[in-house]
């Protein structure tokens, strides 16, 4: 992917205090890195509803829960190159806007979803949205940082991807004792814990979609490519396998980050 050039912080960026530029490169990637996190804590969160209402509408089946985490590891497989090709054809920004919403819909709309079907396709179309807004967050970082800070922002991103798991596991722990209270009223007897966390699961994707519309993120140097070009895309795609199947150590990162990627958000 292309990298675009370094946009230097603004004058709406000084709230934020110098020592924080230090860390994060700029004030304008610390949004970013604030929405990678509310991406991450809600992709960790959807995780655990959706096999919690797996495992109550399969009635504890294990096949069942295994069914479900294939449908998030297997797009990873499938269609990692091919979403990561189009993506540096497309505006980045509107791409993690889109994907965002989209989870954002899903998620709001899976509290009426009482199916192990219905619960595989949705694990998989989250899985697919997830899969271009990673590529996306990751092009657009070197328009928001500094050269000698990416590393550092790499490293920050891979917190904000994985760091996040405790916290989501403690909210959705905690939103039991939330729906014990609100079933205490009429309308809201039933009301569960997994329809709250899908739906605080949306919420987090909302926050995110409007962080990121705020960036300034320019897509390849402020030209967008009219249409999609599949014929490099395909050689574009066959040069990456080529050099995973050439590099063994490539491929056993690949096999682990492909497993990791269906909860980076």
């Amino acid at each position: 992917m292309e990298q675009a050039p370094f946009i230097p912080p603004g004058p709406d960026e000084e709230v934020i205090p110098e020592a924080t530029w230090r860390v994060f490169g700029s004030g304008h990637f610390f949004r970013l890195w604030i929405a990678q996190v509310l991406s991450s804590l809600g992709d960790w969160i959807g995780l655990l509803a959706i096999l919690a209402i797996a495992n109550r509408v399969s009635q504890s089946n294990a096949a069942a829960l295994s069914l479900v985490m294939v449908a998030r590891m297997l797009p990873g497989f499938l269609l990692a190159p091919v979403c990561g090709a189009l993506v540096d054809r497309w505006d980045r920004k509107r791409v993690m806007v889109v994907c965002d919403l989209g989870r954002a819909a899903m998620l709001a709309l899976l509290p009426f979803v009482d199916s192990l079907t219905g619960l595989v396709l949705a694990s998989f179309a989250l899985e697919v949205l997830t899969l271009f807004w990673g590529p996306a967050k990751d092009a657009s970082v070197p328009h928001l940082v500094p050269a000698e800070y990416l590393t550092g922002a790499n490293s920050l991103s891979l917190i904000a991807a994985f760091g996040t798991f405790p916290l989501g596991a403690l909210v959705f722990a905690s939103l039991a004792g939330l729906t014990e209270w609100l079933s205490g009223f009429d309308a809201l007897a039933d009301v569960n814990r997994e329809s709250l966390a899908l739906l605080f699961d949306a919420g987090t994707f909302l926050a995110s979609a409007l962080v990121i519309a705020g960036l300034p993120i320019r897509s390849n140097h402020g030209r967008v490519r009219p249409g999609v070009d599949w014929g490099q895309t395909w050689r574009d795609i066959k040069e990456g396998v080529r050099f995973i199947a050439g590099h063994e150590l490539v491929r056993g990162v690949m096999i682990g980050l492909s497993g990791g990627s269906s909860v980076e958000g």
